[in-house]
């Protein structure tokens, strides 16, 4: 599965907007989810910070903007509003940075997205085997024959007696 980061504004000068920015973003996961659904996983850092916006002091920023970074490092793509920089806000142009440093794929709409899935499978299937090698084989179970394990289990039942 996929795993896309959903970017797009938060801060804004009315606790309302900062609602209205949340559920943008939140509206624009679920598109996400209903057209790509079983493929691509939104990933929504607005979601986490939907607590009290009024209590945003800049230690809480910080560590939100550190959390977004690690959540960004663990996606494989990142949809944008747009890719340009003059239209995005200050917060948006340093997660596109940090997503074109990070190698994440950045794109400005779903279809977007939608077509860069084959490529996207591949890169993240490369990764997981770079990271963590191939997946451990499981020790096949013993095979016993009629009556063998009969034989083994025996001095155990007579000692539980």
């Amino acid at each position: 599965m996929i795993l896309c980061f959903v970017a797009g504004p938060l801060r804004a000068p009315s606790e309302f907007e900062v609602a209205l920015n949340i559920k943008r973003a939140s509206a624009r996961a679920s598109e996400l989810w209903e057209r790509l659904g079983p493929e691509v996983y939104p990933m929504v850092p607005h979601q986490v910070s939907a607590w009290d916006p009024a209590r945003l002091t800049p230690d809480r920023d910080a560590r939100h903007r550190e959390g977004v970074r690690a959540l960004l490092a663990r996606c494989d793509a990142a949809l944008f509003p747009t890719l340009r920089a003059a239209d995005l806000t200050e917060g948006q142009r340093d997660e596109l940075r940090e997503a074109i440093s990070l190698g994440v794929f950045c794109c400005a709409s779903i279809e977007q997205l939608e077509a860069a899935l084959p490529e996207l499978r591949v890169k993240r299937n490369l990764r997981r085997l770079t990271l963590r090698g191939p997946r451990p084989t499981l020790p096949r179970r013993p095979r016993f024959q009629p009556g063998e394990l009969a034989a083994l289990l025996g001095p155990l039942k007579a000692a539980d007696a």
